[in-house]
């Protein structure tokens, strides 16, 4: 018989098309990664920490104002190293440290795309008389 633990696994992971951050949980982080990239392939776990499951509340409410949807955060590489540096000592799940590189953190948040579907949509409705 396998004994239950009240630990789970908190993990951020990023989504490299829009640079926004999940911050979830779940005992299979990996096997959450995967399901989350048969929708999006472009999303990889930063970094888990096997931690007690109150922490994912804990870290949602911290991140409110970043909050933009559901799980899903706008945070700046200083925000995650201050949740690294907040879970310090806590078991971890091992992958690259390069993700904590503050220059490939930027360079890999690519948002031309979201500047360049409002300036269209913007052009278009400006076109059809529609003012914001």
């Amino acid at each position: 018989m396998e004994k239950k633990t009240n630990l789970t696994w908190i993990y951020l992971m990023r989504d490299y098309r829009t640079g926004f951050i999940k911050i979830g949980k779940s005992d299979k982080p990996a096997y959450r990664e995967k399901t989350l990239q048969a929708q999006v392939p472009l999303i990889e776990i930063l970094e888990a920490w096997f931690v007690h499951p109150r922490e994912e509340t804990i870290l949602h409410r911290e991140f409110k104002p970043w909050r933009l949807r559901g799980e899903w955060f706008d945070l700046t590489y200083f925000h995650i190293q201050g949740i690294h540096n907040y879970f310090d000592g806590a078991p971890r799940l091992l992958v690259p440290d390069t993700h904590f590189n503050e220059a490939l953190f930027d360079a890999r948040r690519d948002t031309t795309w979201l500047h360049n579907s409002e300036s269209i949509a913007m052009s278009a409705a400006k076109r059809s008389g529609l003012s914001f």
